[in-house]
C-alpha cells in the first residue's frame, strides 16, 4: 500500500499531479468567485447601512463597493505575476487569497461603523487579494497541460463562476431564513427593514471569511510545479533561446501576426511538433505596442462594464416586480451554474474554432440579452430566471476567451503579467460603472441603464470582428 500511494502521488505521475493542480485551482477560484455574490448580498448590505448611520444609502451608492473591488482587480493583476516570480507560486497565491479573506473578515467590524472603511475592506482588500491570486493557478495548470490550455483553464475559471452558487444560498439561508420580503420602497427600489435580518449581516462576514481561508489554504498547497523533465519546461528553455537569438537586439518579436514555427534540426532540444504556438514570447513592455493588445483591451473594457453592472444589480432590479427573496436567491444561484458552465462552453469554442468567432458571438448575444432585459418585468419571474441565466452563460465567456487569446497571441512565459495588463481595463469598467449608477441612474432608470450597457457590448462585437492576430498557419486566433 505505501508503495502504491507513492507511485500514485509521485511527482513524476503527471496525470495525478495535473488533476490535483486543477482541483487546487478550482478551490481557489471558488472562493475568489464569491465576488459574484455581491448581487445577492447587496439588498441585505444596503438595507443594513440604511439602518446604521446612512439613511440615504441606495443601491447606486453601495455599488461603489463592488466597483472598487473590480478596479483593484484590474489595477493589481500584473502584481500577482511579479510576486509569483519573487516568492514562488504557492506563497504568492496564498498571500493574495488571505488578503482577500482578511478583508471579508474585517468587514465584520467596518460594516458596523463606516461605509468608507467597508469600501476598503470588502472593496479594496477583496479586489487586491483576488487580483494577486487569480492568474497563478491558471498559469500553473497551463504548464502541466500545455496542449489543453483552453480546456483546463476553463475548468478552473468555471470555479470562479460557480462560487456564488454555494455561497448565495449560505447568505440567504443565514440572513433571511423565513423568506421575508423587502417592504420599504424608495425611488422605485425596495429595502429590508426587519431587524432580525439586519442584525445578522456583520457575523455573515466572519462565516464567509473563515470558510474562504480554509478552502484557499488547501488549494494553494496543491499548486505543484511540473518536474524539470516535462515538455513544458523544455519548451520554455527553447523559447528563451529563440527569444534571445532570434533578434539582434535580444528582445522578443512584437508582431503577433508574424509568428512562425521552429524548423526541425538534429540539434533541436525537442521535436518541433511538441512546441506550442507561438514559439516565441512577447514581453509585457512590447505587447502594448501591438494593435492586437489594444483591440483586446477595448473589447474587455466595454464587455466588463456590462458584466459588473448586471451581476451587481440584477437582484435589486428583480425586487421591483418579484416579491420572493428565496426565488431571487434561486436566480442568483442557478445563474452561477450557468456562469461556470459557460466558461467551459466558451473555452471549447475558443479551442475548436477561434477567439475571434467566439468573442464576436458572445458580444452580439450579450448586447441583445441586456437590451431586452426589461421585458422580463412583463413576462414574469420565471422568464426573469431564464433571461438572467442566459446573460450569465454569455458574459462568462469573457474570462475563458481572453486568457486563451493572450496566451495564443503573446505566449506563455509572461502570461500572468500580460493578462494582468489586459485586466487593468476592468479597473476602468468598475469605476465607470459606479459613476453611471451614481450620477445617471436617477435620470435614465433601469431601461436607460440596460440600453447603455447593450450599446457598449455592440461596440465590443464590432471590435471582435476586427481582431486580426493569426496563428502560424494563418488561421484566426
Amino acid at each position: 500500500m505505501p508503495s502504491l500511494l507513492y507511485r500514485l502521488f509521485s511527482p513524476n505521475n503527471r496525470k495525478v499531479r495535473t488533476g490535483l493542480v486543477i482541483f487546487g485551482g478550482i478551490l481557489i477560484h471558488l472562493s475568489l468567485g464569491t465576488a459574484y455574490t455581491f448581487g445577492n448580498l447587496n439588498p441585505y448590505l444596503t438595507s443594513y447601512l440604511r439602518h446604521h448611520g446612512y439613511p440615504d444609502m441606495e443601491y447606486s451608492k453601495s455599488f461603489w463597493i463592488i466597483a472598487l473591488s473590480s478596479a483593484l482587480q484590474g489595477l493589481g493583476m500584473s502584481f500577482g505575476g511579479v510576486l509569483q516570480q519573487k516568492v514562488g507560486t504557492r506563497l504568492a497565491a496564498l498571500l493574495g487569497c488571505w488578503i482577500m479573506s482578511g478583508g471579508v473578515i474585517l468587514s465584520y467590524f467596518t460594516v458596523q461603523y463606516s461605509f468608507i472603511a467597508m469600501c476598503i475592506t470588502y472593496g479594496v482588500m477583496f479586489g487586491f487579494g483576488c487580483c494577486i491570486a487569480y492568474e497563478i493557478p491558471l498559469r500553473c495548470a497551463m504548464k502541466w497541460a500545455p496542449d489543453r490550455k483552453g480546456l483546463f483553464t476553463g475548468f478552473i475559471v468555471a470555479g470562479f463562476g460557480g462560487g456564488s452558487f454555494i455561497f448565495n444560498y449560505i447568505q440567504t439561508s443565514y440572513l433571511n431564513p423565513r423568506n421575508k420580503v423587502a417592504r420599504v420602497e424608495v425611488n422605485g427600489n425596495k429595502y429590508f427593514d426587519q431587524e432580525d435580518i439586519l442584525q445578522r449581516v456583520p457575523t455573515l462576514f466572519l462565516i464567509m471569511g473563515g470558510t474562504y481561508m480554509v478552502m484557499q489554504f488547501i488549494g494553494c498547497m496543491l499548486l505543484f510545479h511540473p518536474p524539470s523533465t516535462t515538455p513544458s519546461t523544455q519548451e520554455e528553455d527553447c523559447r528563451a533561446m529563440i527569444e534571445s537569438e532570434g533578434n539582434e537586439d535580444g528582445q522578443a518579436k512584437t508582431d503577433a501576426n508574424a509568428i512562425a514555427k521552429i524548423p526541425s534540426t538534429p540539434s533541436s532540444p525537442i521535436p518541433p511538433e511538441n512546441i506550442l504556438d507561438p514559439p516565441i514570447e512577447v514581453h509585457p513592455v512590447q505587447i502594448i505596442k501591438t494593435r492586437a493588445f489594444w483591440t483586446l483591451a477595448f473589447i474587455f473594457l466595454f464587455n466588463g462594464l456590462g458584466v459588473i453592472i448586471v451581476s451587481a444589480m440584477f437582484k435589486a432590479y428583480g425586487q421591483t416586480f418579484i416579491k420572493d427573496d428565496y426565488f431571487l436567491t434561486l436566480v442568483a444561484s442557478v445563474s452561477a451554474l450557468f456562469n461556470a458552465s459557460g466558461r467551459l462552453l466558451w473555452s471549447y469554442i475558443g479551442d475548436k474554432y477561434s477567439f475571434k468567432l467566439g468573442m464576436s458571438l458572445l458580444s452580439g448575444l450579450f448586447c441583445i440579452l441586456v437590451l431586452l432585459l426589461t421585458v422580463t418585468s412583463i413576462a414574469g419571474k420565471y422568464f426573469f430566471l431564464i433571461w438572467i441565466c442566459l446573460i450569465f452563460l454569455t458574459f462568462s465567456g469573457n474570462y475563458s476567451l481572453f486568457p486563451y487569446a493572450i496566451n495564443q497571441t503573446f505566449g506563455n512565459r509572461y502570461f500572468t503579467i500580460n493578462y494582468g495588463l489586459l485586466f487593468t481595463t476592468q479597473a476602468v469598467s468598475g469605476l465607470v460603472g459606479a459613476l453611471i449608477t451614481t450620477l445617471l441612474y436617477d435620470t435614465m432608470g433601469w431601461s436607460g441603464l440596460f440600453f447603455l450597457v447593450s450599446g457598449m457590448t455592440f461596440i465590443s462585437m464590432l471590435l471582435a470582428f476586427s481582431f486580426n492576430a493569426k496563428k502560424p498557419d494563418g488561421s484566426d486566433i
